[in-house]
């Protein structure tokens, strides 16, 4: 009886990390898009914060 159980616990131990990758990769496939926008984002941020920088300096220049 103790090995019946012991084999249930097994399979649904190994049933809930499937379920587990699974989600994980349909998050992971969601996610993909946000992530490269963000990317993106963060380098069009750096050069627009490089801009203000320069014009900063050429306001304090005059």
């Amino acid at each position: 009886m103790e090995g019946q159980f012991k084999v249930l616990f097994d399979q649904m131990k190994n049933e809930m990390e499937k379920q587990t990758n699974t989600v994980f990769e349909k998050i992971n496939k969601q996610l993909e898009p946000l992530i490269e926008e963000n990317k993106i984002m963060k380098s069009k941020i750096e050069v627009l914060e490089r801009k203000i920088e320069y014009l900063e300096k050429e306001k304090k220049k005059k």
